[in-house]
């Protein structure tokens, strides 16, 4: 059984490599099935992501902590969206996408610094709600 920050690894792996070779192929098949591996990656790391945030978090603080994940998770979409975009506005799509897919394997490097563990439950914490 992989540990969490394993699983968040291999799959941002999995999603570079779908990254860089969305930007090369042009066939619909190659495309689709590069779409399809990137998109079942995707949605184990945000998946995998959704149950640390809840694990990490004391029960009684866990509304607010999701709160806060998701207002990160939603505005490093957009700040993301808009960088990206600028990006590809000035070297194109193809390179874009290529430095995307370095940045992702680069960002696997952080998952030394920070690990993914579940908070222990301590017991004068139990039944606060």
């Amino acid at each position: 059984m992989m540990s969490v920050d394993a699983l968040i690894a291999t799959s941002t792996a999995v999603f570079a490599v779908t990254t860089y070779a969305g930007g090369r192929w042009c066939g619909f098949a190659p495309m689709s099935i590069t779409l399809l591996v990137a998109g079942i990656a995707w949605i184990q790391i945000l998946a995998s992501l959704n149950v640390s945030a809840q694990t990490m978090a004391p029960h009684f603080l866990r509304a607010r902590a999701i709160s806060m994940y998701l207002l990160v998770l939603q505005g490093g979409f957009a700040a993301g969206a808009a960088l990206w975009g600028a990006v590809a506005e000035q070297s194109g799509v193809q390179r874009s996408l290529q430095y995307a897919a370095i940045g992702l394997l680069l960002g696997i490097a952080a998952t030394i610094w920070f690990r993914l563990h579940p908070v222990p439950v301590e017991p004068n914490t139990i039944g606060m709600d």
